[in-house]
């Protein structure tokens, strides 16, 4: 399975999803990684996979495309990984990435965004839906 990465609008960073488990994109899917590659910063994950799927929040910004009010979240149901999208209603959508090794105060945490244009959003939708499966 090809990566599906989100390339930041304004600078070169990333937020690249990776490493698909299972591979079978018709099998509902258990694990995947995530990295984010910033400024000075490179940081990955393995995120365990349950229940909403990100398809479901890279649809509804697709679909909000001119903006929302309340910022849209996905979070993994272990904390491992944290998706927050807010707008300007000027067509940039901010999606900014939360990672965490652990639940304690000890664990690192690492923070970084991407910012997309409104225009890109139907793409990083449909590349959502092949990487995540679109059943999921």
């Amino acid at each position: 399975m090809d990566p599906f990465t989100i390339t930041c609008a304004r600078r070169g960073a990333t937020l690249e999803f990776f490493d698909r488990e299972p591979d079978d994109v018709s099998r509902p899917i258990d694990y995947f990684s995530v990295r984010v590659r910033d400024i000075n910063l490179t940081a990955s994950a393995r995120v365990y996979h349950y229940g909403p799927t990100l398809v479901c929040l890279f649809d509804e910004i697709a679909a909000e495309w001119r903006g929302w009010d309340e910022s849209k979240m996905w979070e993994s149901l272990e904390g491992e990984l944290k998706l927050r999208c807010g707008n300007d209603r000027r067509g940039h959508i901010t999606i900014q990435a939360q990672f965490r090794s652990g639940h304690y105060d000890h664990d690192w945490f690492v923070q970084s965004a991407v910012i997309v244009e409104a225009g890109q959003l139907d793409d990083i939708a449909r590349r959502a839906r092949k990487f995540f499966g679109a059943g999921a």
